[in-house]
């Protein structure tokens, strides 16, 4: 009975690590699309009327002003 019994521990626990490697797996993808892709481009005006553009990548901030 007990090697019945350690075979379904055995089993619950490669079937709990399976299902954590797939989350881990789904995370990682979307973090890779999600850093392959442009962040949108925000586009500010000042009160006086001056335009400038705010493009984030990874943390780091770019302005370019028109």
């Amino acid at each position: 009975m007990e090697s019945f019994e350690q075979e379904l521990v055995e089993e619950w626990v490669l079937g709990a690590r399976l299902d954590l490697i797939e989350q881990l797996e789904s995370t990682l993808k979307k973090i890779r699309v999600g850093l392959t892709e442009p962040p949108p481009d925000v586009t500010h005006v000042t009160p006086k009327g001056y335009t400038f553009m705010v493009r984030a990548y990874a943390g780091q901030l770019f302005e370019t002003f028109d």
